[in-house]
């Protein structure tokens, strides 16, 4: 199984960031399905820590679908 990300977009801001991504799902070396992936981010002060995930599924569509 792979999930490749194409070109992911960081946003920073003082103690927030923001990591956006498409991928394209591939099982066994076969498309499966497309999406986005968003990651929050926060920077606490015990460290640094996932404030949210967010995540897309598309059969059609995709940019690169096989």
């Amino acid at each position: 199984m792979g999930q490749p990300h194409r070109a992911p977009t960081v946003a920073i801001h003082g103690t927030i960031a923001n990591v956006w991504g498409e991928y394209e799902f591939l099982r066994a070396g076969k498309f499966t399905h497309c999406g986005v992936d968003s990651f929050n981010l926060v920077n606490a002060a015990d460290g640094g820590k996932v404030a949210a995930v967010l995540d897309t599924e598309e059969t059609t569509g995709c940019p690169t679908a096989h």
